[in-house]
């Protein structure tokens, strides 16, 4: 199957406005992907506040943030890691939108 279809490896969550990992998120991408060699696909999702251009470079910064944190501090290589489009989500619980996940 797709890869961008398979449950997600990790997902983290971001604070409303952020693209900065804390540290709980941190954690879960140690804990989930740590000694992991195979590609990772990773998308970025964001709440419906603010304009399409907005979120569309808020996910990005989101996916970024993710990609840096692999590549720096679980030393996954650039090539192994794709960035696919994630997308605005209208959920009741506008923290369940920010997020990202890695398949």
């Amino acid at each position: 199957p797709e890869k961008s279809t398979l449950a997600p490896k990790a997902v983290v969550f971001f604070d409303f406005d952020s693209s900065v990992l804390n540290t709980e998120a941190k954690e879960e991408l140690l804990k989930s992907l740590a000694g992991l060699s195979e590609p990772l696909v990773i998308s970025a999702y964001t709440d419906d506040v603010g304009s399409d251009d907005y979120n569309a470079n808020l996910r990005e910064e989101r996916a970024l943030a993710v990609k840096d944190f692999l590549v720096n501090e679980l030393k996954i290589s650039e090539s192994q890691i794709k960035i696919v489009q994630g997308k605005e989500m209208d959920l009741k619980d506008q923290f369940l939108a920010r997020r990202v996940e890695v398949r």
